[in-house]
């Protein structure tokens, strides 16, 4: 689990989707709270995994994408 948002957007910035992404795109991914909601997919992802994430939950393409790439 990852404790610090400041360290969560530090891994943010380092993923090769957020990268590829315009600035406007990248300014709303590293609000605090859509950093809470990676995190929280982050979590869910270690106890029931990434499919049944996908098929249960509504995260956005973007964070999907975000949280795979952490995972």
């Amino acid at each position: 689990m990852i404790t610090n948002i400041r360290t969560l957007r530090e891994l943010v910035l380092k993923t090769n989707y957020y990268k590829k992404l315009t600035t406007n795109q990248k300014d709303i991914l590293l609000k605090r709270n859509n950093l809470i909601q990676i995190e929280h997919g982050l979590n869910l992802i270690k106890n029931i995994g990434f499919e049944k994430l996908e098929k249960e939950h509504n995260f956005s393409y973007a964070n999907k994408e975000i949280i795979k790439e952490l995972f």
